[in-house]
């Protein structure tokens, strides 16, 4: 299966509007909530899930001054890939003014999958931009740890072509175990949120509140948050997927309006 996805938006009329759109199946965009300016956008899967073979691409194009929340219908499942490779890319381009927030839901990758899975993104430096990204060691309520043959997810951010934040997740149980210290220890998921703001003071806001959030949300969790070259980088080990996207939707609630 060979899936493409094309979405552009504009400002247009004082709100955020779809200028253009494309997808193949799978994929699927719900109808988008109005938020003020702003819209909500909801991609959908009219799949199970991804299969070893499967190719799916995706691009989004926020013109200027779109201000978008875009997220998936729920989990993403990798199933058993066989002796396939499951391939997605993700490619989101910001244009001035922009504030995007990118949250898809968690993905977890089941026995024997092989997933690959890369996103780039362009930012303005006007523009704002929070994305978050979470996986799963693999269906734990079916005692399934670390069973997938490789997961690996490239995460690339370019501010006018610089690059200015970079993430690599590998996980290949094969050749590395992942439940001691300095790995994932004992938790079951992984979550990764950026935040890029032009306003450096927003930056050191953000990565305070991420710090004091984690004390009163995250007790059963470890949490490490950081300025990046621009922006900044919020790392969580925890043993549940919703209470990382939980956790990132809050603390993204107290500087944005969505």
């Amino acid at each position: 299966m060979n899936s493409q996805l094309y979405l552009q938006t504009e400002f247009i009329y004082n709100r955020t509007e779809i200028k253009d759109i494309f997808f193949t199946a799978p994929y699927k965009i719900m109808r988008p909530f109005r938020r003020e300016n702003g819209l909500d956008i909801t991609v959908m899967m009219a799949s199970a899930g991804i299969l070893g073979g499967d190719t799916l691409n995706a691009e989004y194009i926020f013109k200027a001054n779109s201000d978008v929340y875009i997220t998936t219908q729920g989990y993403e499942k990798i199933f058993n890939t066989e002796n396939n490779i499951a391939k997605k890319y993700t490619k989101i381009i910001c244009e001035e003014n922009s504030k995007i927030y990118y949250f898809p839901y968690p993905v977890t990758p089941f026995a024997n999958s092989d997933f690959r899975n890369i996103t780039d993104i362009e930012l303005d430096h006007s523009s704002t931009f929070l994305y978050s990204d979470i996986c799963s060691c693999g269906r734990t309520g079916m005692n399934e740890f670390f069973q997938m043959k490789r997961f690996e997810n490239r995460l690339n951010v370019r501010l006018n072509g610089s690059l200015i934040f970079a993430d690599y997740t590998l996980i290949c149980p094969s050749i590395l175990s992942y439940n001691t210290i300095g790995q994932w220890q004992n938790f079951t998921h992984n979550g990764l949120l950026y935040a890029y703001f032009e306003n450096e003071d927003k930056q050191t806001l953000f990565l305070e509140n991420a710090r004091k959030l984690s004390k009163s949300m995250l007790k059963n969790g470890v949490i490490g948050a950081s300025l990046a070259k621009k922006g900044v980088c919020v790392r969580v080990l925890a043993m549940s997927g919703d209470y990382i996207f939980s956790f990132f939707r809050l603390l993204a609630k107290k500087h944005m309006n969505f």
